[in-house]
C-alpha cells in the first residue's frame, strides 16, 4: 500500500494543439460524411431487400400447374422465360388420337433469358399430367400415366434448351377411351450453389406452362329431341343446350321410314331456330342432333323428332292469286318481260336529281360547319367581340329527318271490287310500321318565305305470316324504299314574333319495293315474275313547324356559331300520296295517308 502511495505516475505528453479548421470547410465536410453514411445504409437496405425477395420468390421447389399460365402460380413471367410448342396446341380427340400420337412430331423449345454468369446452373424441360411437379429427381424419363413428372431434356450451363417428341413417347398408353388428360410443359431453371452475395438458397425459377390436351371424353348425349316446325321446302329446328363441355351442335336429317345414316347435317347454335333448307314439300323427315366439344369429339345423338315441309303462300303469291293481271314486278332498270308493266322513264331523272342534290347540300353544309368551328375557336382564343342580338349566318339549305306510321293502300283495289279476302290484311294484319325519311332541300327564294326544291330517301318494312293449310309457321316480308322530289314553301316571315310556321310540300314519288319469302329470298308472283320493282306516283303534305330557337336563343346562336345550324324546327306534317303509276291497273297501290313528325335544320 505504502509503495503504491509513494509511486509517482507520469502523465502522457499533451497532444499538440489542433489548428482550427476554417469555418468555411466545416459544413462541406459534414455534408460529405452524411452522404457516405447514406450510401452505406442504402446498399445494406438493397442487399437485405434483394435477399428477402430471392428467398421468398426463388426458393420454391414445387410448381403448381392448376392455375392459369400467367405467372400467378409461382412461375416467372414471359419477360424472363419463354417456352413454345410447335405445331400449336390442337387437341387430340377420339378420331385423331391414335394416328397423331404415333405420327405427329412436336418441338418444345424454351429459354431462360437471364442465367447466372458466375454460378453453375441447369435448365430442364419438364412434362407432367399432374396438378403439381416436384423438381427433385425428375429427369428419369418416366411415363406420364397417372400424373407423374418426366424430364424431357436437361442441359447445364445454357439458358436455351429444345427437344422433339411424339405423344406415344410420353405415355405407356396415350389414348384411353373416356379419359381427358392435359400435358403441361414448362422450363425449370436451377442454380446449383448457395449465393453468398444475396444470402439466399440456390435460385430456382419456372416458366409458365404450355399445354397439350388429349381429350377422349365426348360430351353427353341430349336427352330431348329437337323442336321441329315445318316450312316451305325447309324445316325450322331448335336444339337445347346439353351442358358440360359442349361448345357446338350439329343437326342431321334423313327421310323418315328409312334406316339410313344421317348424312345431311348442319352446325347450329343452341336456342336459335335454324332453317334447314333443300327439303321436299309433303315429305316427312327424321331430325336428330348431337353436341361437339372444343376438342372436336361428337357425342351420341338425341332422340329423333319428325317434321314435314309444306307449301305456303307468301304475300306475292297471295296478291297475284287473288288479283290475276295485277302487279307482276318490274322497275326502271329491269328489262321488260312479257305481261309485265312497262317501266316509266321518270324515275331515272328522279334518281339522277337525288344523286346531284344531296351531295352538294352535304358538301356545302360541311364547309360551313368547318368555317363555323374555326371562327368559334378564334373567339375562344380571345376575340371576345360583342355580337348583335339578331346576328345569324346565311342559310341556303334544309335537312329534315322525319318518321311516321305508313299503311300502303294495296287493299284499296280489292275493296273497290268488293273482294272480301284482302291480301295485305290477311298477311300483314293491316300493320302500319314506321316509315323513316331523310330529306335535303335547296333554298330558291327567301324574300317572301322560303321556297325550296328537295329530294328524299327512306325505308319501310312489314313482316307477316304466310298462309298455309297445314298450319306451317312461315314468314313473309315487304320492303319499300321511297324516293321523292318535291317543291316546298315555308311561310317564315314572322317566325321570330310567332314561332309556328305553316309548310306546304308537293312533288313526285317513286317507291322501290321487294317481297321476300320465308327464306329471305325475293319471292315470285303466281305468274313466275320476281316480286320486286318500282312504282311511280305523287304526294303532297301540309304541316306546321315550331321554331326551337325561341326556347333558348343563346343556345341557338351557339349552335349556329359552332355547327353552322341557322335554325332548328320541330316538324309535324300530314302527308297524302298516290303511288300507283298514275292509276295503272297493273301496279301496286302503294300510296297512303299518314302523320309524320321530325326535326328540320336550316344550314
Amino acid at each position: 500500500m505504502s509503495t503504491m502511495s509513494t509511486t509517482s505516475t507520469t502523465s502522457p505528453p499533451e497532444p499538440p494543439a489542433r489548428t482550427p479548421r476554417p469555418a468555411a470547410l466545416k459544413r462541406p465536410l459534414r455534408a460529405l460524411r452524411a452522404l457516405r453514411a447514406l450510401r452505406a445504409l442504402s446498399a445494406l437496405s438493397a442487399l437485405s431487400a434483394l435477399g428477402a425477395l430471392s428467398a421468398q420468390v426463388h426458393a420454391q421447389t414445387t410448381t403448381d400447374l392448376t392455375a392459369d399460365t400467367d405467372g400467378a402460380d409461382g412461375s416467372v413471367s414471359d419477360s424472363i422465360t419463354s417456352i413454345t410448342l410447335t405445331p400449336e396446341d390442337k387437341p387430340l380427340n377420339v378420331d385423331t388420337c391414335a394416328a397423331r400420337a404415333a405420327e405427329q412430331e412436336y418441338t418444345l423449345s424454351a429459354e431462360y433469358k437471364t442465367p447466372s454468369a458466375t454460378i453453375s446452373y441447369t435448365t430442364r424441360l419438364i412434362a407432367t399430367t399432374g396438378a403439381s411437379c416436384s423438381h427433385e429427381d425428375v429427369c428419369n424419363n418416366v411415363a406420364l400415366d397417372g400424373g407423374a413428372c418426366s424430364c424431357l431434356k436437361e442441359v447445364t450451363g445454357s439458358g436455351s434448351v429444345s427437344t422433339t417428341f411424339k405423344v406415344r413417347d410420353l405415355f405407356d398408353e396415350p389414348c384411353v377411351d373416356g379419359e381427358e388428360r392435359v400435358v403441361s410443359f414448362f422450363l425449370h431453371y436451377a442454380e446449383a450453389d448457395f449465393n453468398p452475395l444475396l444470402g439466399s438458397a440456390a435460385l430456382q425459377e419456372e416458366s409458365p406452362a404450355v399445354k397439350l390436351s388429349i381429350d377422349l371424353l365426348p360430351p353427353a348425349a341430349p336427352t330431348e329431341a329437337p323442336v321441329v316446325l315445318g316450312a316451305e321446302e325447309a324445316l325450322r329446328v331448335t336444339v337445347a343446350e346439353v351442358g358440360g363441355d359442349a361448345s357446338s351442335y350439329e343437326v342431321c336429317v334423313r327421310e323418315a321410314g328409312y334406316d339410313a345414316p344421317y348424312d345431311t347435317c348442319e352446325r347450329v347454335e343452341a336456342g336459335v331456330a335454324f332453317r334447314f333448307e333443300g327439303l321436299a314439300n309433303d315429305t316427312s323427315y327424321d331430325v336428330v342432333y348431337a353436341a361437339y366439344d372444343e376438342a372436336g369429339n361428337r357425342g351420341a345423338q338425341s332422340p329423333a323428332a319428325q317434321g314435314t315441309p309444306a307449301s305456303v303462300l307468301d304475300f306475292a303469291e297471295v296478291y297475284s292469286g287473288l288479283y290475276p293481271g295485277g302487279e307482276e314486278g318490274g322497275c326502271a332498270s329491269s328489262p321488260a318481260r312479257p305481261g309485265a308493266p312497262r317501266a316509266p322513264r321518270a324515275p331515272l331523272a328522279l334518281l339522277a336529281l337525288l344523286a346531284l342534290l344531296a351531295p352538294r347540300a352535304a358538301r356545302r353544309a360541311g364547309r360551313r360547319a368547318a368555317a363555323a368551328l374555326v371562327a368559334g375557336a378564334a373567339c375562344l382564343a380571345g376575340a371576345g367581340e360583342a355580337r348583335a342580338e339578331d346576328a345569324e349566318s346565311e342559310r341556303s339549305s334544309t335537312v329534315t329527318l322525319r318518321g311516321g306510321s305508313y299503311l300502303p293502300a294495296i287493299d284499296s283495289e280489292f275493296q273497290e271490287r268488293g273482294t272480301v279476302q284482302r291480301p295485305y290484311e290477311r298477311v300483314f294484319k293491316n300493320d302500319a310500321p314506321l316509315m323513316f325519311l331523310v330529306q335535303a332541300d335547296r333554298h330558291l327564294l327567301q324574300a317572301y318565305g322560303t321556297l325550296a326544291v328537295g329530294a328524299a330517301v327512306g325505308y319501310w318494312n312489314a313482316e307477316g305470316e304466310a298462309l298455309s293449310s297445314d298450319n306451317v309457321q312461315e314468314t313473309t316480308e315487304m320492303s319499300i324504299y321511297p324516293l321523292s322530289l318535291s317543291l316546298s314553301y315555308r311561310f317564315d316571315l314572322f317566325q321570330r314574333a310567332f314561332p309556328v310556321t305553316p309548310v306546304l310540300r308537293g312533288g313526285l314519288s317513286y317507291y322501290l319495293w321487294n317481297v321476300y319469302d320465308g327464306a329471305g329470298e325475293t319471292a315470285r308472283f303466281a305468274g313466275g315474275g320476281e316480286a320486286s320493282g318500282g312504282t311511280l306516283g305523287w304526294h303532297y303534305a301540309v304541316g306546321l313547324q315550331l321554331l326551337l330557337d325561341s326556347l333558348d336563343r343563346e343556345m341557338a346562336w351557339s349552335f349556329d356559331r359552332d355547327a353552322g345550324v341557322n335554325h332548328s324546327y320541330l316538324t309535324v306534317e300530314y302527308q297524302v300520296s298516290q303511288v300507283d303509276d298514275f292509276g295503272s291497273a297493273e301496279s301496286f297501290r302503294l300510296g297512303g295517308e299518314g302523320l309524320f313528325v321530325g326535326l328540320a335544320l336550316d344550314l
